[in-house]
């Protein structure tokens, strides 16, 4: 009888028992308006006094929440529901066949900009094409720069877009990929 072979492309992994029980002892969840890990862990650390959940990130608004001392961090979490709904939209378990989608922050440079179009709506228009905005440069707010605007997105490709932006009119936006560059 013929052996079969594995695919070069293909590798088996098996997890290891432990690695699962400590992240199903942790929860999955996502910032409420764009909050920031050093931020939400100091607000924490302010009200408590002690850091009682560790928040660690997982790309864009995801962080993984675990609770180092024997409770159950859902448990925690519900017991403080009103401390931390002003932080995270949703908790939840985490779960081994679950499928996180992972994001991840990436400047946009916009060329070609119209002057009469440099502002939040416009730059807004722009972001959704690509991902979520969550923050626009200091030098494009403040009309430092005009060759280009500069925005932070929140992506979940690992593509990055190089793109042309054309004002058609005052009401049209056109967009012309010149190239997909995988990093």
């Amino acid at each position: 009888m013929a052996k079969k072979r594995v695919s070069e492309g293909v590798r088996k992994f098996y997890y290891v028992k432990e690695d699962v029980a400590w992240a199903s002892g942790g929860a999955v969840a996502r910032f409420l308006n764009g909050g920031h890990v050093s931020i939400v862990k100091q607000k924490i650390m302010d009200a408590t006094q002690v850091l009682i959940v560790s928040l660690i990130p997982m790309g864009g608004d995801n962080v993984f929440l675990f609770y180092s001392w024997k409770d159950d961090i859902l448990s925690v979490i519900n017991g403080a529901a009103e401390f931390f709904n002003m932080f995270f939209l949703e908790v939840r378990s985490w779960s081994q066949n679950e499928d996180i989608e992972y994001e991840r922050g990436a400047w946009l440079m916009l060329y070609g900009v119209p002057l009469h179009a440099w502002n939040i709506q416009f730059l807004n228009l722009c972001s959704s094409l690509f991902g979520r905005l969550i923050k626009v440069d200091l030098c494009t707010t403040k009309f430092k720069r005009l060759d280009f605007a500069c925005i932070l997105l929140i992506i979940t490709t690992s593509k990055l877009l190089m793109c042309v932006l054309k004002m058609m009119s005052h009401m049209l936006l056109q967009v012309t990929p010149i190239q997909i560059m995988n990093p």
